[in-house]
């Protein structure tokens, strides 16, 4: 099987936060938003005709993770025993560190496990929106 990685590169910021006034998790694109997306786009450029010739090719999709420079990072789902409670914690695992186990020292950065100290991986950036009610004409930040 040919595994390719695709490393995206977005030019604005991504929505991860709240929808309406339900809080929710920082979250990457699933596999099956990536793939409506590239589906979309052969539609777009090539046509249907090319769809279906893709979707005939069987392709698997996995869902977006992060990465930093030419580190790779995983959902930190491992049963931890004898660690302390910030690798327990820590919502992303190097690539390396899961391929060869925890043999040497690491780091723990806003959550990411890494062989090295790394630096801010991401900013967070909150934007304040406001509607306005269309009889009083009063705004409410939300």
């Amino acid at each position: 099987m040919k595994i390719e990685i695709f490393k995206f590169y977005f030019e604005s910021y991504l929505h991860s936060g709240a929808i309406g006034f339900q809080e929710e998790e920082i979250s990457f694109p699933g596999s099956d938003t990536l793939f409506a997306a590239v589906a979309n786009a052969i539609v777009e450029l090539d046509g249907e005709k090319m769809l279906k010739e893709f979707c005939e090719s069987n392709p698997k999709f996995s869902s977006a993770f992060p990465f930093y420079k030419e580190k790779y990072f995983f959902p930190n789902h491992f049963a931890w025993k004898d660690v302390e409670k910030a690798v327990k914690r820590a919502k992303w695992i190097e690539k390396e560190i899961i391929e060869n186990g925890i043999k040497e020292s690491f780091k723990i950065t806003n959550g990411f496990i890494s062989k090295e100290r790394l630096d801010e991986i991401y900013e967070e950036v909150e934007i304040v929106k406001n509607t306005k009610d269309r009889i009083k004409e009063s705004t409410t930040i939300y």
